[in-house]
């Protein structure tokens, strides 16, 4: 997984929910929470979205290391 800004909070969120899904990840500009403002945005925005757009898939690993 790779994310930055607010995606690197996103993204860890995601590992600590559900680890099996994330083998590696690369954070960039990281950022150690989303703005309570930001949260309520994004909480606007999935209920926009149909359920499957949130459904994580597991990816096959890279063969890069």
């Amino acid at each position: 997984m790779l994310a930055g800004s607010y995606g690197s909070a996103i993204a860890y969120e995601i590992a600590r929910r559900h680890p099996d899904r994330v083998g590696r990840m690369v954070l960039v500009g990281t950022m150690t929470a989303i703005p309570d403002h930001a949260q309520v945005a994004m909480r606007r925005l999935r209920n926009t979205w149909p359920p499957e757009t949130w459904r994580l898939t597991r990816t096959p690993r890279s063969t890069c290391s």
